[in-house]
């Protein structure tokens, strides 16, 4: 089954929320199916390959097994204001006959904020000189802010 890759409104809201607070400089997107949380293992999209050579890993150079380990920030709050927690992005091609192309999430399941269906951005930033690559989760930060919204609204 094909997963519905458009953005929802507050999908939409929150990566504008997200691209202001962040300044992104290249941002990918990856939109979790039921088997993609159960095994932790995506196919890496043509934006994801972007970023991943962004953060000096080459899927066409990588031989079959290779794999890099890229620190990754979460955003924390429905502000985008603060990225507190840590977690890791692995990018690499699987030891097999096919030497699939996939990226994983560290600890996805222990971490408790990821769903099916859900939509992540995934952002590199420069701060100073340094890369840093963020991750929101825009299904529910974009829902947060819809109903923050709205109660600002039923407060009026």
């Amino acid at each position: 089954m094909l997963l519905n890759t458009t953005p929802t409104a507050h999908e939409v809201l929150a990566v504008q929320q997200v691209t202001n607070a962040f300044k992104p400089t290249h941002s990918a997107f990856v939109r979790l199916s039921k088997t993609s949380l159960i095994n932790n293992c995506f196919n890496a999209r043509p934006d994801m390959k972007l970023m991943a050579q962004l953060f000096g890993y080459s899927y066409a150079n990588a031989k079959r097994g290779e794999k890099h380990t890229q620190r990754c920030l979460m955003v924390d709050d429905e502000w985008a204001s603060k990225c507190d927690t840590q977690t890791y992005v692995n990018w690499y091609k699987t030891a097999g006959k096919k030497a699939e192309q996939r990226m994983s999430i560290s600890n996805i399941k222990s971490l408790n904020r990821f769903w099916e269906n859900d939509l992540l951005m995934f952002s590199q930033h420069m701060v100073q000189s340094n890369k840093l690559l963020i991750l929101c989760n825009l299904t529910t930060k974009g829902a947060t802010i819809v109903n923050a919204k709205r109660d600002s609204y039923a407060a009026e």
